[in-house]
């Protein structure tokens, strides 16, 4: 099959797809490649939080509101296109579990300049009023812009878009080619595919480590495992909560806790470590609701850190119409949609700069060619 396109994007998970959405919305043609099925590895995650006050000292995210504004957007949009219902806006309550957690907690509202409305402080009275099974150590910092998604029914549901739009995917290509025409164009080249197009996006995630055009980047890969449980007991609360891990639901029966942060791992498969580290953050937090429940699934994925924890994206030193959206890490949600937007202007402008803390100009100086 031969096929003429604009941009080629390598993946088909938050990345690719999110790129994909932004392109199409600007009437620029692209086609989706994926080594794998849409939506494989940490994109595939079954319950993730947009959560801009993230990580132990609950530090408000990078351009969190330029963030939130934009993967709201597409939140909304891609339920109002399909019918579909995978996600809620459900508030995030941070107990603080010992005296490290209470002081990052409480000093973040006075370290960050929360938009308004955003966050606030709960004394240890308040906690018990409003979840009297939930373990704190004096307070909890309480997140009101947060959602839970069920991410594999969102990234179904832009696909769903894309293709009812005329976008091509192609999944499961475990092996390609590319190479270069005199007139710049790039070309793809697989057993059953040959795709000529101006650009190639790399939204291949922790493989981007692996890929020999962009190994030089000093990411890193870090595994993610997850577990999934049911209660016949009602859950009584609508938020997620996290402390050193989060607890989240989308129904009052099934529930999910996450996720660990393994740099040394064996294999991408869940193990018995992950569901007892998984397991003892739920029973720190909330003791009793594990006792209730059945485990009912695992998962695991491989996620790509940077140095700084900002995602990777741009254009390559050297090769014309090469770009890279990478290294989103445990926030490929938050940063998913904004930074689609992003590279999509570029693709759109070449006077366009992104901006300088993602920029991958910023890791150049790791190039050798």
């Amino acid at each position: 099959m031969k096929v003429t396109t604009q941009v080629i994007i390598l993946g088909g998970g938050l990345a690719g797809l999110s790129l994909a959405l932004s392109l199409n919305k600007r009437g620029i043609k692209c086609i989706v490649i994926e080594q794998n099925s849409i939506g494989f590895g940490a994109s595939g995650v079954p319950l993730a939080l947009i959560n801009p006050a993230a990580a132990k000292q609950a530090n408000l995210a990078w351009n969190a509101e330029e963030c939130m504004l934009s993967i709201e957007r597409n939140l909304v949009y891609v339920s109002d296109q399909t019918g579909q219902s995978f996600y809620k806006k459900s508030g995030l309550l941070r107990p603080a579990t010992d005296d490290k957690n209470l002081l990052a907690f409480r000093s973040s509202l006075e370290r960050h300049n929360f938009p308004a409305g955003w966050a606030h402080w709960f004394t240890g009275e308040q906690v018990d009023q409003l979840n009297p099974d939930c373990k704190h150590n004096g307070g909890a910092l309480w997140i009101n812009e947060a959602y839970t998604v069920d991410v594999p029914i969102y990234l179904s549901a832009i696909k769903q878009i894309l293709e009812n739009e005329g976008v091509l995917f192609f999944d499961r290509i475990a092996e390609y080619k590319l190479s270069q025409f005199q007139d710049g164009k790039w070309l793809v080249n697989s057993d059953m595919l040959e795709i000529k197009s101006d650009h190639i996006v790399h939204c291949i995630g922790s493989n981007t480590a692996l890929e020999s055009d962009w190994n030089w980047l000093p990411v890193h890969q870090i595994k993610g495992q997850m577990s999934l449980y049911y209660t016949s007991n009602t859950i009584q609360w609508n938020y997620s909560i996290a402390a050193n891990g989060y607890i989240a639901h989308l129904d009052h029966h099934h529930w999910a806790v996450g996720s660990t942060f393994e740099h040394h791992f064996k294999d991408i498969k869940p193990d018995g470590w992950g569901l007892n580290y998984l397991e003892r953050k739920v029973d720190i937090i909330l003791p009793s609701l594990r006792s209730e429940s059945t485990l009912v699934k695992r998962w695991a994925g491989i996620r790509l850190g940077t140095p700084d924890r900002l995602p990777i994206v741009g254009r390559h030193p050297l090769l014309n119409g090469r770009w890279i959206f990478s290294g989103l890490g445990s926030k490929g949600l938050f940063y998913s949609a904004y930074i689609a937007e992003e590279v999509a202007k570029c693709i759109c402008d070449s006077n366009y700069d992104l901006p300088d803390q993602i920029d991958i100009k910023r890791y150049y100086k790791h190039y050798r060619n």
